[in-house]
């Protein structure tokens, strides 16, 4: 296949928790509430996008893993860490993650293992803890 949804017109969901496994292609996903990703992998073999945005609450990561582009936005919310001391983010590309309001926390930091990281919590604080 050719993935879920394209950069124009994400697929839109009102789920709780979002698993996913995209053996070829991209996935685009908007999310119109609060949202715990599970676990979601993008396997490709060309040039690939993860998008995945909450517009309202948190959005709580356990596991995010692809080889290419992942974005990440809680618009209205933060992002957590949802699954402790595991990586929550892992690409050998780039990492843009936005929140409405912070990035993990001083007790639980989001866990990363990216080439390149992009970090913007708009009205918070921002807690990485970058592994490799």
């Amino acid at each position: 296949g050719r993935g879920v949804g394209t950069a124009c017109v994400a697929l839109e969901t009102q789920v709780g928790t979002l698993n996913a496994t995209i053996a070829n292609g991209s996935l685009f996903v908007k999310e119109v509430d609060a949202l715990t990703i599970g676990t979601v992998t993008v396997c490709a073999l060309t040039a690939s996008t993860t998008n995945i945005e909450n517009t309202t609450g948190d959005l709580t990561v356990g596991c995010v893993t692809t080889s290419a582009q992942i974005f990440l936005t809680a618009t209205g919310g933060d992002i957590v860490d949802g699954n402790g001391a595991a990586r929550n983010v892992k690409t050998f590309g780039t990492a843009t993650l936005f929140a409405g309001g912070s990035i993990g926390t001083p007790a639980n930091p989001l866990d990363v293992d990216v080439n390149v990281l992009g970090l913007t919590a708009n009205t918070g604080s921002i807690a990485i803890d970058a592994v490799s």
